[in-house]
Formats: structure tokens, C-alpha cells, sequence
């Protein structure tokens, strides 16, 4: 481990190393297991499967997810901070490429994917060191790639950042809306979200307070940026997440006064890592990006809904600001 890497790191890569084994018996078939996590993952492979770029598995532990969104066709490799998980994933999928490294410093050319995940695999960072890490995943990210990201949390955006007891290490857990402020900071804006219930396998505990975990999509405008520092504790009783969240963010560009700008990917044939290039020129009418289309349109008030036809006059609007 590199000198300057954080000190967190080694005691992670040591409790997943004694827990990789482990790891293969209790979680293999563990998508079989959950079918939200297993629609999540194939739909976010049909959003992906025509972008330009590989996709990574950012903290693959043994594979699993990897392994499934090869079978859906995307081109993916795993990265774990385990040598025991890397060694346990390159066993059970031989075919697939697997490597240890840390999130903190991804051995990647900047722009070189086009999806991202970090599934579950950022619980055990402490809550100072995330913004570096998600601008980490935004640098090695094209421009209108996107980044799912799960994570244990919590439908109590007062009670903040809380530490608890896993069963491989320390982990976090968030309320929602934090996380999405520090994404968005680093040019990650969300655009979609799951929130679900703990399974009973998840060795998660209620909190004090009862509610009810459900599904829902992002009411327009929940994102902020202008988050108050996390409060990291541990209150009495509370010794685990009582939400699963998985986030789906498409990565932006920045503009001068911070706000972020959606830019146009460069087209499927350009080489890996190129960065992305704005049209000059008006496109034809059918030439856009709807997620770019209705994110633009939120930000500027706009009634836009999450699927179906986008009024004309949004599509100009957006034409005119973004492409001419």
C-alpha cells in the first residue's frame, strides 16, 4: 500500500481478505436471491449496453455483479482493494478481468468509462474521505457516463452520517439527500432512484424511529448542493442502515459558477478517453440525449416528467442553450 494512500485502506483490504471465502459461500447466488437488485442491474446494463467504453465494477468484492452484467453483454472488469477478493473472483470467472486497486487512485486514463458501479463498496469509507473518491470516479468517467451507486441509509435526513457495526468492518450509513449534495459536487447528478428494505441476510438493524422503506422516484429539485457537514455518531440502538438506496448519476461537466453542464458524448467511434466535444452546429431534431434533455429542464423549471415525449418547445429551449 502506497504511503500516501489513507490509513482506512489497509484495515479494509485486511477484514475483506479474512472474509473472502466466506464471501463465495454466503453470497454467490445472492442475486438469485433478490430480484429489485437483479431488475436494477439489467436495466442499468439495457441503459448502458450502447455507450462507447468499458464499464467497471468499482469494489467488486467476488464478482457476482460483474459476472451478471457480462452475461447481460456489457464489456466490464472488476476492481477490489482485496487481493483475497480479486483472487476469489478471478477463480469463480476466469473469463472476466479482474484487478486490485483503490478507489482513492483508479489506475485508469481520465474519460475511459462509460458506466461505473459502487455497489455497497464505499459503506466502509469514512464520510471525509467520499468527495475525493466520487470525484476520483467522475475523472475516469466520459461525460454522460453514468455511476450506480448503493449504499445503506436512511429516510431521516436529520439524524446524519452514522457509524455502525458490520460484520467485515466499520461502515456508514447516509441520509440520502448528503450523499446526492456530495455527487453532485463532483459532477454527478442523479437521475434516478431505489430505495428498498433490508433484506434479513443484510445484518441490518431498524432505527429508533419506525417508517416505512419503499420505492419511489426523485422529486424534481431534491438534490442540493449546499449540504451542511455530515454529523458522524453512533446513537443508542442504532447499530445498522434502515434503507437500501441505489442511485443512478450521469456525470456532468462543470461550468465557471459550479453549476453543472451536461455536454454531448464524442460519437461511438472515437477512441477510449477522448474527451467528449460540444456540437457547434444545430443537430437534427432527433440528435439529443432525453435524460440530458429533462435534467436541463428540471434545473430551469420546466414540468418535466421521468418518461414519455418531451414537449417541443423544452427540446428548442434546451438546443438553443447547450448545442448552438
Amino acid at each position: 500500500m502506497a504511503e500516501s494512500a489513507p490509513s482506512y485502506l489497509a484495515t479494509v483490504a485486511a477484514a475483506c481478505d479474512g472474509v473472502a471465502e466466506m464471501y463465495v459461500e454466503l453470497f454467490a447466488d445472492v442475486l438469485d436471491r433478490q430480484p429489485l437488485e437483479r431488475a436494477l442491474l439489467s436495466a442499468f446494463a439495457d441503459l448502458v449496453r450502447s455507450l462507447p467504453g468499458p464499464v467497471a465494477d468499482l469494489g467488486c468484492g467476488p464478482g457476482y455483479a460483474t459476472a451478471h452484467l457480462h452475461r447481460s453483454g456489457l464489456d466490464v472488469f472488476g476492481v477490489d482493494l482485496s487481493p483475497e477478493m480479486i483472487a476469489v473472483a478471478r477463480r469463480s470467472h476466469p473469463q472476466l478481468r479482474f484487478e486490485v486497486g483503490t478507489m482513492t487512485a483508479l489506475d485508469l486514463p481520465g474519460r475511459i468509462l462509460s458506466c461505473a458501479l459502487c455497489r455497497y463498496s464505499l459503506i466502509h469509507t469514512p464520510p471525509a474521505d467520499i468527495p475525493a473518491i466520487l470525484a476520483e470516479v467522475h475523472r475516469v468517467l466520459a461525460p454522460g457516463g453514468h455511476l450506480l451507486l448503493g449504499y445503506l441509509a436512511t429516510d431521516e435526513p436529520a439524524a446524519g452520517v452514522h457509524a455502525y457495526d458490520h460484520r467485515v468492518t466499520g461502515a456508514y450509513r447516509w441520509p440520502s439527500d448528503h450523499l446526492a449534495g456530495l455527487a453532485r459536487q463532483a459532477g454527478l447528478v442523479e437521475v434516478a432512484q431505489l430505495v428498498r428494505a433490508p433484506t434479513d441476510e443484510e445484518r441490518v438493524h431498524p432505527s429508533p424511529s419506525p417508517h416505512r422503506p419503499h420505492l419511489r422516484r426523485p422529486a424534481p429539485g431534491r438534490i442540493r448542493t449546499d449540504q451542511p457537514a455530515p454529523h458522524v455518531g453512533t446513537p443508542p440502538g442504532l447499530r445498522g442502515a434502515d434503507q437500501i438506496r441505489t442511485s443512478l448519476a450521469t456525470a456532468t461537466s462543470t461550468t465557471s459558477n459550479g453549476d453543472p453542464a451536461l455536454i454531448r458524448r464524442s460519437s461511438p467511434s472515437a477512441s477510449l478517453g477522448r474527451p467528449a466535444r460540444e456540437r457547434t452546429l444545430a443537430p437534427p431534431a432527433a440528435d439529443y440525449d432525453p435524460v440530458e434533455v429533462r435534467l436541463w429542464a428540471r434545473a430551469h423549471g420546466y414540468d418535466v416528467g421521468d418518461q414519455g415525449r418531451i414537449a417541443a418547445n423544452i427540446v428548442d429551449a434546451f438546443l438553443h442553450a447547450h448545442l448552438s
